[in-house]
């Protein structure tokens, strides 16, 4: 049986995690059209390396909680 609720949480799951990528990789979001971040540029460093790493690891542990069988095949 589908689950809305699932299919919601996936879907701002999804976006949230797109926002996040284009402010971190301004050039990659002006390649993409997305204008907003042009006045900016990647920030490189061990520190940001990590807390994108530290995002990333909450975002699969966010995905994981989401039961696949609750979603529609496509």
């Amino acid at each position: 049986m589908l689950n809305v609720e699932y299919i919601r949480q996936l879907r701002a799951l999804f976006e949230e995690e797109w926002e996040f990528r284009l402010r971190e990789d301004p050039i990659f979001a002006t390649y993409c059209g997305d204008h907003r971040y042009n006045d900016r540029l990647p920030v490189p460093g061990e520190a940001e390396e990590s807390r994108r790493n530290t995002h990333l690891l909450s975002f699969q542990a966010r995905l994981q909680q989401i039961d696949r069988s609750a979603l529609p095949a496509s």
